[in-house]
């Protein structure tokens, strides 16, 4: 384990604020961003903010505008769906004036703008983002000069500060790090400045504050730096060991959580004793500490930043193509076939499998870096249709990826596909405990994570995928039905409205109109499409409503019969984390339909805003095949 220094800060600084984010437009690679601070010796806040790109690490970059407003200095800051959050502080100077102020700043338009204001002025606090999707502002000292146990959250959807429980312990100067559910509030000074041991931890899902001590740190730290490492550990960095006169420190302390063990101190310290520095793990996996001052009584800031590795470089597996639709999980038939995908990488897909039918089932994991991950724990599951918690577990396989490459891993029980017109989901979710992004263990099926969202970021890293299997062979005159588990992982009930449209594809389509033009597009790039191409958007978006089509929405309990559903009528259900809402999809192939004739069922489950979560949409597309064999082929997730 080494600590080695990369280039300085342009501007020296201390009482800082660093987080990880997307570069800033145009760029589009995770990058470190420095924040405020102030030169030391009571010097004004600064208002320069600066970038460091851990893959081209020879200078920080000033590319980003100042903080609006006042510069601020004894700020907080986190990042939430791509954007920082900057929160509170003090304009410098030997009067701690605290700011109510709530700046967020979007990489992608590189644009400040201004959020709601806390409810209490704060400075030296803390903020982070917890895994329910909100942004906690912790402890600090307000405009009296008193230090503050208050916490609050910030919920994105409403666009509003809240109370919750706040600290058992008044803090400033703290540091706070998120590991799974809990965030970790360690050290800082009371309200007679003395540095704290204690750490003390908040349930983003109880949110309440533990009531057994935790293991305190070795020494008391205030104005220190801490994040979460690989393989779950905190790590609790530099600081200051007492106040009168300020004096810093170069320990680094470990804590594994997990275990409830004691704080360790960590070999080696820091290149030099550091204070009022700030710390976060960057897009690389590896922990990274910026500026701050290492004089006694801070009579000047510090332009250094170093990075702290526990190996030569940390494992990242990944799946490389998360979401719904993902290549990367592969269905190979008996006979050594790989069942292909359809549809297009901006839309749905179209998996045709023979009904309760073996499959063998294997996934393309992914590691860009130039270590191997050992012990990558890949789970396989099959989810009835929907998106939910109704998931089982296939098996469980620890495989090391390889550096640099792909494995591929394969699961020793095969993926049976469903009845005829049943939805199935092939579904894959990894972990590995060093990774410092993939590291959710997902048990059970409702915690798979979201396989939307890349970890961290958009970098492309998914710990989960899932693959779709929506097409079906119908007859003329046929009825089809389409089974669907809808469940949620919020604690209250929500009523879930199902819409269903539907289109069909004209004979002939691949020689006409859009569909042409598309293919000849393809042509002239010299790439070919492997897909049936209406399924591509544009020309799905042409496509004429299906009003011949008789269909039905209906719970377990329901006899509803067919009927044609008006454009933007939907059926109202409710579910909740104990019980998913079963409802089925049917309808009526018309007598007259021709075989080659092709009918897409778009079915949209749109779930409202919940607590801590914003409203979502999950869509399916089934796709039918008029045929003069009255065979069913097996459906989606």
């Amino acid at each position: 384990m080494t600590w080695t220094a990369v280039a300085n800060l342009n501007t020296a600084r201390q009482g800082l604020a660093v987080v990880t984010a997307p570069a800033p437009s145009p760029g589009s690679d995770l990058v470190l961003y420095a924040i405020g601070g102030d030169g030391g010796a009571n010097a004004n806040a600064i208002g320069v903010v600066e970038t460091f790109d851990p893959t081209a690490p020879a200078a920080w970059a000033n590319n980003v505008t100042t903080l609006p407003g006042q510069a601020l200095t004894g700020l907080a800051a986190t990042t939430l769906a791509d954007r920082i959050h900057v929160i509170g502080g003090t304009r410098g100077g030997p009067v701690i004036t605290p700011a109510a102020t709530h700046n967020i700043f979007d990489p992608a338009t590189s644009t400040w703008s201004s959020g709601a204001n806390l409810a209490t002025a704060r400075a030296y606090h803390a903020a982070v983002t917890g895994t329910d999707g909100a942004v906690y502002a912790i402890g600090g000292v307000d405009g009296g000069g008193n230090v503050l146990a208050s916490v609050e959250r910030f919920d994105p959807v409403a666009g509003t500060w809240s109370p919750v429980a706040s600290m058992p312990t008044a803090r400033s100067g703290l540091a706070a790090c998120v590991v799974g559910d809990n965030v970790y509030a360690i050290g800082g000074r009371n309200a007679g400045g003395a540095p704290l041991t204690t750490v003390e931890v908040f349930n983003t899902t109880s949110r309440t504050w533990n009531a057994v001590a935790l293991p305190a740190l070795l020494n008391g730290r205030t104005n220190l730096g801490a994040a979460a490492g690989p393989g779950g550990l905190i790590y609790a960095i530099g600081g200051l060991s007492s106040t009168s006169p300020a004096t810093p420190a170069a320990d680094v302390y470990s804590w594994d959580q997990s275990t409830a063990s004691t704080w360790h101190t960590v070999s080696p310290s820091l290149a030099a004793a550091t204070g009022l520095l700030a710390c976060a793990p960057g897009p690389d996996g590896r922990l990274y500490a910026v500026g701050g001052n290492t004089t006694v009584g801070n009579s000047a800031a510090a332009r250094a930043a170093e990075v702290f590795t526990t190996a030569t470089a940390q494992p990242q597996p990944y799946i490389g193509n998360g979401t719904y639709q993902s290549p990367d999980i592969v269905l190979t038939d008996s006979s050594g076939n790989v069942i292909p995908l359809g549809g297009q990488p901006s839309g749905p897909w179209d998996t045709q499998l023979a009904p309760n039918t073996d499959y063998h089932l294997s996934a393309n994991l992914r590691n860009d870096t130039a270590v191997s991950a050992p012990d990558t724990i890949v789970r396989f599951w099959t989810f009835p249709g929907g998106v939910g918690s109704a998931g089982t577990l296939l098996s469980e396989v620890v495989a090391t990826i390889a550096a640099a490459g792909t494995t591929t891993v394969l699961s020793p029980v095969p993926f049976h596909s469903g009845p005829a017109g049943q939805h199935q989901c092939a579904v894959v979710s990894l972990a590995d405990p060093q990774a410092p992004f993939i590291n959710v263990d997902a048990t059970t099926a409702a915690q798979v994570p979201d396989p939307t969202v890349a970890h961290p970021g958009s970098s492309g890293h998914y710990a989960s995928a899932w693959r779709n299997t929506d097409s079906m062979l119908v007859g003329a005159g046929m009825v089809w039905h389409l089974p669907f588990t809808a469940g949620t992982v919020l604690r209250e009930p929500l009523p879930l409205k199902i819409e269903v449209t539907a289109v069909k594809v004209p004979p002939r389509v691949e020689e006409m109109g859009e569909v042409a033009k598309l293919r000849d597009d393809l042509r002239v790039l010299g790439a070919t499409a492997a897909t049936p191409l209406f399924l591509a958007p544009r020309v799905r978006s042409g496509l004429e409503p299906a009003h011949e089509l008789e269909i039905s929405v209906a719970g377990p309990e329901d006899r509803e019969a067919f009927q044609r559903l008006a454009h933007g009528e939907h059926r109202e259900l409710r579910t909740s984390r104990e019980a998913p809402a079963h409802f089925t999809v049917r309808g009526r192939i018309p007598d007259d339909a021709k075989p080659g004739q092709v009918f897409l069922v778009d079915v949209g489950a749109h779930y409202p805003q919940g607590e801590g979560r914003a409203a979502r949409t999950i869509r399916w597309l089934q796709v039918l095949y008029v045929s003069d064999r009255l065979v069913s082929r097996t459906g989606d997730g």
